[in-house]
C-alpha cells in the first residue's frame, strides 16, 4: 500500500478534533512521524485530564474539608 494513502486513510478515519485538525494542517510524511504525534497528543490529553481531576478534587476539598484527596 502506498504510504501517503495509508496516512490519509488514518486521518480520514479520526473523529474531528484538535488531533485530526493538526494532522490535516501538517500531515506526517512517515508512519514513524505519525506514531510520534499520536504519542505526543495522548500524553497531552493525559496531563490535561490529570490537571482537571486535581483541580476538581482541590475545589471539593475547599468546599468540604472532610473530603480526602486521592493520589493516583
Amino acid at each position: 500500500m502506498n504510504l501517503e494513502v495509508a496516512i490519509t486513510s488514518v486521518i480520514m478515519a479520526l473523529k474531528s478534533g484538535p488531533f485530526s485538525n493538526s494532522l490535516c494542517k501538517k500531515p506526517p510524511t512517515t508512519l514513524g512521524k505519525l506514531r510520534a504525534r499520536v504519542v505526543e497528543f495522548i500524553q497531552m490529553e493525559e496531563i490535561t485530564r490529570f490537571k482537571e481531576k486535581m483541580c476538581e478534587e482541590t475545589s471539593r476539598k475547599l468546599v468540604d474539608p472532610e473530603v480526602k484527596i486521592e493520589s493516583s
